[in-house]
């Protein structure tokens, strides 16, 4: 009993102000307290099924035929380590599947929710979402609310990632606006973000440093169904009256932000591939609409692996093929996956090891020439 008396010590030094809040504003500063409380007295943390009030199928999933990410059989042996720390094995059952199962969109009723310090609390579950990407209030600014019911429509892998915010968390707001009054936590604003929303028409919800809901809809949408392969249709659709860019593209990829993968020999990769018709293309460095300007309806695209490729999803064409090359010491099947779930050809190329650097690989360009036809043939 100590530990936790501690906590709530701790809690009420650290917000005195509580003795002035209305009660159910008091909860989001003493949420994260209460939760570390009642696990060290031994309470099990839960799940959302478990804590929650109701739970039901938004939109079911499925099991088909596998995918088909396009990769030379050689390059499997040139594989030395695996992004997020998978298995070897799991990342192999990852790029050649022998199914492709998709789990449904599900949604949880949660009563009696805060949002304190980047983590929503409801009962013994705690949602984190990646507090180090939640923006800090300036003096007076904070945003605080009761909210009497409300659909929680924010993400941790979007407060972290440039790319899952395009194709995770646009979409969960496209299904979310459906089903009630959407909400979000204060997260960093990427700078490209608001010209995004704007194209495909999806307001930023409001969002909040802390609130207290009595009722939150929260929904696991992760899963590439086909409720959320229609949602990225719908979104590529609305880019469709934007005229065309180039056929043939390469993306730049800056190593200002996000993990470091450094293609040693890009430059000579660049003169190559415009002296065979590509347009090179700098993300970092002409903004969204010059991205689009230059990537709408293009027909071959190659990419380092990143978020800063992301915006092919939505401007290449139907069936475009997609290579993206891979650090060996970094593979992840990801971004082909997500070009195939958005309805176009993935390929990976693995690229070869630099001595003594793990963020940096080196590409055979003759190779890379003829492992884009043989893509383009498929």
């Amino acid at each position: 009993m100590g530990a936790a008396t501690d906590i709530f010590a701790s809690a009420i030094s650290r917000h005195p102000e509580i003795f002035l809040l209305e009660p159910d504003m008091i909860r989001p500063r003493i949420a994260p307290w209460l939760y570390k409380s009642q696990r060290l007295l031994g309470r099990p943390a839960r799940n959302p099924q478990q804590v929650a009030a109701r739970s039901w199928v938004v939109a079911p999933g499925v099991t088909e035929a596998p995918y088909d990410i396009f990769i030379k059989q050689d390059h499997f042996d040139r594989i030395i380590a695996e992004a997020f720390g998978k298995p070897r094995e799991t990342l192999l059952e990852m790029i050649k599947p022998a199914k492709h199962v998709a789990e449904p969109t599900k949604a949880y009723l949660l009563r009696d929710v805060t949002l304190s310090g980047g983590c929503l609390y409801s009962g013994m579950y705690k949602e984190d979402l990646y507090p180090p990407a939640c923006e800090q209030p300036k003096k007076g600014e904070r945003r605080e609310a009761v909210l009497d019911s409300a659909v929680f429509a924010g993400l941790y892998t979007s407060s972290r990632w440039f790319g899952h915010l395009l194709h995770d968390e646009f979409p969960l707001q496209l299904l979310a606006a459906d089903h009630g009054k959407m909400v979000a936590h204060r997260r960093r604003v990427y700078a490209d973000e608001p010209r995004w929303r704007e194209l495909l028409n999806l307001p930023h919800p409001p969002t909040y440093d802390a609130f207290f809901a009595r009722e939150l809809i929260w929904m696991e949408d992760f899963a590439q169904n086909p409720s959320k392969r229609q949602r990225y249709a719908e979104m590529r659709r609305r880019l469709q009256h934007l005229p065309p860019g180039h056929q043939r593209i390469y993306l730049r990829r800056s190593n200002s932000g996000g993990e470091t993968r450094r293609l040693i020999n890009e430059d000579e990769l660049i003169t190559r591939l415009e002296r065979e018709g590509f347009t090179i293309v700098e993300p970092a460095a002409i903004g969204v609409n010059g991205v689009i300007d230059a990537c709408m309806d293009a027909r071959l695209a190659l990419s380092v692996d990143g978020s800063h490729a992301a915006p092919l999803y939505y401007a290449a064409a139907d069936n475009a093929h997609v290579m993206f090359m891979i650090p060996p010491q970094r593979v992840t099947p990801i971004a082909a996956y997500m070009s195939i779930m958005h309805g176009m050809r993935g390929g990976m190329f693995i690229g070869e090891p630099v001595a003594n650097d793990p963020t940096a690989f080196s590409v055979d360009i003759d190779e890379m020439m003829r492992t884009l036809e043989e893509f383009c043939a498929t």
